[in-house]
């Protein structure tokens, strides 16, 4: 008399754990995008956190943030990001470092040279706006990620450097030492959020 093998799978066995495979899969990639975003928004802030240790240092060495500007007109005007040039050129921080925290997740930007010059400070290579004009105890923001020097993401502009980071929302760096995540609206790139009153002030 014959025993009949019992081992193995059937047919049917067979189509139902591919298909229990493919829900998970489907759930796990459709998670991925909410995920990744998270996660750059948290590494981010951790950036900005660290350039804002660096910025302090600098103000109590130098009794002002970074600058480019004289002295006598650098709370009329800033200079956007070139004003963070003071960074490479005192020393304060090398090329690897620069390329590091310069540089958040979710932007194209060109690396800086192994000696930067003012030139290379520029939207093409930072990925941050910055405001020099911005005093240590106030709470005007003085860095985010690029784009929001008017108060709208502007979403559809092809310039890179302008392009915000993500379209949901930008990071903001307050003078006090503050990091705030700002939501905006999606259709129109316009910040949803009043915690600073003048977008105008961050000039990037």
């Amino acid at each position: 008399m014959k025993r009949v093998n019992t081992k193995g799978f059937t047919l049917i066995e067979l189509l139902v754990v591919i298909s229990v495979i493919g829900i998970l899969a489907s759930i796990g990639i459709g998670a991925q995008g909410p995920v990744k975003e998270e996660v750059g928004k948290l590494q981010r802030r951790t950036m900005l956190r660290d350039l804002y240790v660096h910025l302090q240092t600098y103000q109590q060495d130098f009794g002002s943030f970074p600058s480019v500007q004289p002295n006598a007109t650098r709370y009329e005007q800033g200079g956007g990001v070139r004003d963070l040039y003071p960074l490479a050129y005192t020393g304060r921080m090398g090329e690897k470092e620069l390329n590091e925290i310069m540089h958040p997740p979710g932007g194209q930007f060109d690396k800086f040279s192994k000696e930067p010059r003012a030139e290379e400070f520029d939207k093409n290579h930072i990925g941050w706006s910055y405001n020099s004009c911005a005093r240590i105890d106030s709470e005007e923001p003085l860095m985010a990620d690029q784009g929001v020097s008017s108060g709208s993401l502007r979403l559809q502009s092809q310039d890179r450097g302008i392009k915000p980071l993500s379209t949901k929302g930008v990071m903001v760096l307050l003078a006090n030492g503050r990091v705030e995540y700002v939501s905006a609206n999606p259709r129109n790139g316009k910040l949803l959020s009043d915690i600073v009153k003048d977008w105008g002030v961050l000039k990037d």
